[in-house]
């Protein structure tokens, strides 16, 4: 079955002569229209493969804004096209999470390309997206035992750390560590401050919190771990660490016998290689942590949490959108950023009322992410 296009593009001739280049390249054209407040509908019904949309549209609404209308509704690769190519711009669409995007004018190689590439985005993240599915649904609703088999694939995509790893190689490590996959239940100690640890722990689903008790029992969060996160890149130096390590939510985890693996490490580069990422990550969070905590406001604070959580998040393939699951209690954000609950609740309310994010359920979605980026001093390359 051919591949089905939509256009959106309010000059007339550019509209044309794109049909016709489509149509030679062997695509369907199922739609063409020139305004953005008419595109959703049409868009809908025809279900397209593609959708092609010049960024300056006839009428209010821009690509842009359908574009954000769009990742409410359906999952719709968007190629954005436009005359220009000013680094504004092409901020603004990127936060969209475009599959392509072509500057004008171009050729049909380029056109061809950009829509190939569109597809094969689409398609992985839609497989990944499903493994994801299949393996939640067997963490929450099968009660039983979770084999390392059962997990192997997602694994990997969450890890890709261990890529240069041949799969025979992945899979002694996993025999010669004595892997074992893990269940966790809400606020379940997985790592206890002074204790001995025994295995390195990779975290597959849900998340976790790394905090320190100080001596008159007040808490320092030191990282939120998501999926994709090592629990204890620490355990390279000693066995005793100086924090714990809580589940927030349902878990599940790989661990690894910790001597094995350092045996490992130590006697091939290649393992060390693979595993010196995460060293290097936890350094760089550490280091940007001290700056947020010492040099920044209480609203910067809170912005660049929820936004380098979102980066996170994305990289895992766990979100598609801006909204991601969001199981932080004001606590838990006043005890990350050094604020008092309180100061939390109100930095929360006026990212509310400046309609920058929205907070509701267990869910956070971030509303404008050019504003929020601004208040955190970020930039689209930081997330």
């Amino acid at each position: 079955m051919k591949t089905r296009i939509f256009i959106v593009e309010d000059e007339t001739f550019i509209a044309m002569l794109l049909k016709d280049r489509l149509t030679h390249l062997g695509y369907t054209v199922c739609g063409v229209v020139a305004h953005g407040e008419a595109a959703i509908d049409l868009i809908e019904k025809a279900k397209p493969d593609v959708l092609i949309m010049n960024i300056k549209l006839a009428g209010e609404a821009t690509g842009i804004d359908v574009g954000h209308r769009l990742r409410e509704s359906s999952d719709i690769p968007v190629i954005y096209l436009s005359a220009y190519s000013d680094d504004e711009l092409l901020d603004q669409a990127m936060a969209t999470d475009p599959s392509g995007y072509l500057v004008k004018p171009f050729d049909e190689r380029e056109l061809h390309a950009t829509i190939q590439a569109a597809l094969t985005k689409h398609r992985s993240e839609s497989e990944l997206k499903t493994e994801i599915a299949e393996l939640e649904s067997r963490v929450h609703g099968n009660k039983g035992d979770l084999s390392v088999d059962d997990v192997q694939d997602r694994l990997w995509q969450l890890f890709p750390q261990f890529s240069a790893l041949s799969d025979d190689e992945r899979k002694a490590l996993l025999k010669t560590t004595n892997a074992r996959v893990i269940r966790g239940e809400p606020r379940e100690l997985i790592i206890r401050s002074g204790v001995p640890v025994r295995y390195i722990s990779f975290l597959i689903s849900g998340w976790t919190v790394r905090y320190a008790v100080l001596e008159d029992g007040q808490r320092q969060v030191l990282a939120f771990n998501v999926p994709g996160s090592c629990l204890c890149v620490h355990a390279l130096y000693g066995e005793h660490l100086p924090f714990s390590v809580q589940t927030l939510t349902q878990t599940i985890r790989l661990d690894l016998e910790i001597k094995p693996f350092l045996e490992a490490i130590w006697g091939d580069p290649r393992f060390a290689m693979a595993f010196f990422p995460f060293v290097c990550s936890d350094l760089a969070a550490i280091e940007d942590t001290m700056i947020d905590l010492g040099r920044r406001t209480a609203a910067e604070k809170i912005s660049r949490l929820i936004l380098k959580l979102y980066s996170r998040i994305k990289s895992a393939g766990l979100s598609e959108t801006m909204a991601f699951d969001f199981p932080l209690r004001q606590r838990h954000i006043a005890d990350a950023t050094g604020l008092t609950p309180v100061h939390v609740n109100r930095i929360l309310q006026q990212l509310r009322a400046q309609k920058m994010i929205s907070l509701a359920k267990g869910r956070v979605e971030i509303l404008d992410i050019e504003k929020l980026m601004s208040l955190a001093d970020m930039t689209p390359d930081d997330i």
